[in-house]
Order: structure tokens, then C-alpha cells, then sequence
């Protein structure tokens, strides 16, 4: 048996007894559509600079299925066949969009869908160590004496010569073997 498509259906005709009366009669038939129920997807997610396409499938359906969208982001394209599309060109955000679908024999029923785009990630492709802290020192002469003019940093890079100012001393900065801290010897000029 074909099953009828939603709709009112009405017949009409003529009747007559057996002694020869005849009338007229009609008959009216509702038929209601059923429910259509949206299975997938409801969601889809895409990165900012990339397409997206998806296909709206519904349960209950009888025959060829038609999409239409009612409100929310004229952004997304849908296609009576239920594709849903969007282009490259969408920033970071939430897109919502609902819409209506019916199969050919009237069954009817709606659908929701959101596209989440989300921001690109950077890979983060380079480790690195954080620098070493350094502490200034001060240098001394050939004499014991401390002159503040004549720093060097001490964290293990050879920073080359320095001098010191009004003393009349020299400092050279040479690596030392163990902790690589800068060993300092003091010459005259």
C-alpha cells in the first residue's frame, strides 16, 4: 500500500437503493505529515582562513528532502539538499543558523546548526632556555684596590677587555675552566 503524501484528500460520488433513490455523498481525509528529526550535525568547527562544508541529515524522511533556512548568519549557505557551506573569509566567531526541511510527501520538521571558527594556532616550533642572570663585580688593580669603573659581567661569556678608568690598570677578562665564570687579570699598561 502508498503511503499518501500530508494533505486533505476529498471524494465525492453518488449513491442509490435498491427502490432506486440516489444521493450524493463526499468523504473528507486529513492525512498529517510526520515529524522530521534532525540527526546531524547540529555543530561544525573550522579554523579562521579555511572552508567548511557540511550535509544536514534528518530521520523519518520519505522521498527527495528540501532544506530551507529561516534566520541567523546569511554568512552560511545552505542548498536545498541540506550542504551547508561557508567560505574562507570568516572571522573567529560563532555562526548560527535555522532553518525549516521537508520530504515530498510533507512530512516537516526544523533544523539548527552552529559553525564555530576558531583562531589559527602558531605551532610554537622554538624552545628556548632563558638566559642565564648575571651579577656585576668589581674589578681590582694590581694593588688590592677595588675600582668601581671597572666591572665586568660574570656569567660565562668572554666579554673582551675592559678598562679601567684613572688607575691605570688594564683588565682583561679570560675564561676559566669549571664554571665558566670570567677569571680577571689585572696587568699594568
Amino acid at each position: 500500500m502508498r503511503r499518501l503524501a500530508a494533505g486533505t484528500y476529498k471524494a465525492t460520488g453518488t449513491a442509490k437503493d435498491t427502490y432506486g433513490a440516489t444521493g450524493k455523498w463526499t468523504f473528507t481525509l486529513t492525512v498529517k505529515g510526520s515529524k522530521l528529526t534532525q540527526v546531524a550535525p547540529t555543530v561544525g568547527t573550522t579554523t579562521a582562513g579555511q572552508t567548511f562544508t557540511g550535509q544536514l541529515e534528518v530521520k523519518g524522511s520519505h522521498g527527495t528532502v528540501t532544506y530551507a533556512q529561516l534566520t541567523g548568519a546569511q554568512v552560511l549557505t545552505v542548498l536545498p539538499s541540506g550542504e551547508i557551506s561557508a567560505p574562507a573569509t570568516l572571522a573567529p566567531a560563532t555562526y548560527q543558523i535555522i532553518g525549516t526541511v521537508e520530504d515530498s510527501l510533507g512530512d516537516t520538521g526544523t533544523w539548527s546548526f552552529a559553525l564555530i571558527v576558531r583562531n589559527v594556532v602558531a605551532p610554537f616550533a622554538t624552545r628556548f632556555r632563558a638566559p642565564t642572570p648575571r651579577r656585576l663585580v668589581n674589578e681590582t688593580d694590581a694593588h688590592n684596590r677595588s675600582h668601581p669603573s671597572a666591572r665586568s659581567w660574570r656569567d660565562g661569556h668572554d666579554r673582551g677587555n675592559s678598562h679601567c678608568r684613572g688607575a691605570g690598570v688594564f683588565v682583561k677578562a679570560v675564561p676559566s675552566a669549571g664554571e665558566g665564570l670570567a677569571r680577571h687579570q689585572s696587568v699594568s699598561p
